[in-house]
C-alpha cells in the first residue's frame, strides 16, 4: 500500500509545477472555508463590529493590517509596476452582512476570488469588490483575495492612494480598515509599511 501511495504522489508532482499545485491547494482550501463560514441558525444584531484583517505581500513584504488597529500614522509604500498578492477577510458571529474592498480604479487586477461570489463596480476613481450576505442565508465570514500591480510612475514622481475595506453586519456596525499608500521610485523610509508613531 505504501508503494502505491508513492507512486501516485510520484505522478501527481513530476506531472505537475509548483504553480499548479499551489493553484489545487487553494482551490481545496476554498472548498474548505466556504462549509466553514455558513452561519447556524438566524443572524444576530448585537452590539459588537465585525473583525476584518487585509494582507498585503509582495515586492519584498508582507503586512496584515487589523481592523481594531488605527493605520492613520503611517503609510505603505509600494515599488512602481510590482504585483502584490491581497487577502481580505472579515468575520462576525452574529452574521456578516457586506464586506467592501474599494482600491484605485488604474491598478491592474488579477485574478479576484471570494467566499462568497463577488461583485465588481467602478465609482468615480475606486474599483469596488463587494461580497454581499442575506438574512436567510447567513454567512459568518467572507474573503476576498487576489492580486493587483501597481501603476508605473516616472522617475521622481510619486501617487498616493488610499486602500479601504469594511465589514458591516446585521447590526449596521462597520469593521474598517483605511491604509495611505505611496507608488514611488524612492519613498520616504524604504518600502513597505512606515509607521510614523
Amino acid at each position: 500500500m505504501n508503494n502505491k501511495l508513492k507512486a501516485f504522489r510520484n505522478l501527481i508532482t513530476k506531472s505537475m509545477n509548483t504553480k499548479q499545485l499551489s493553484k489545487i491547494a487553494c482551490a481545496i482550501m476554498l472548498v474548505f472555508s466556504m462549509i466553514a463560514c455558513k452561519k447556524e441558525g438566524p443572524v444576530v444584531r448585537d452590539s459588537v463590529k465585525p473583525h476584518s484583517t487585509l494582507q498585503i505581500s509582495g515586492g519584498g513584504f508582507s503586512k496584515t493590517f487589523d481592523s481594531d488597529s488605527d493605520y492613520t500614522y503611517g503609510q505603505l509604500n509600494l515599488k512602481p509596476n510590482t504585483k502584490y498578492n491581497f487577502s481580505l477577510a472579515a468575520s462576525d458571529t452574529g452574521g456578516l452582512r457586506l464586506l467592501e474592498l474599494q482600491m484605485p480604479n488604474d491598478l491592474v487586477f488579477g485574478t479576484i476570488t471570494s467566499v462568497t461570489a463577488y461583485t465588481e463596480r467602478t465609482s468615480g476613481l475606486s474599483k469596488i469588490f463587494s461580497v454581499t450576505g442575506t438574512a436567510s442565508d447567513p454567512y459568518t465570514s467572507f474573503i476576498i483575495s487576489g492580486s493587483f500591480t501597481t501603476q508605473n510612475v516616472q522617475q521622481g514622481e510619486d501617487l498616493g492612494y488610499s486602500i479601504y475595506s469594511g465589514a458591516r453586519d446585521y447590526g449596521n456596525l462597520v469593521g474598517a480598515i483605511s491604509v495611505s499608500c505611496l507608488v514611488s521610485y524612492s519613498p520616504p523610509y524604504d518600502y513597505g509599511w512606515i509607521s510614523i508613531l
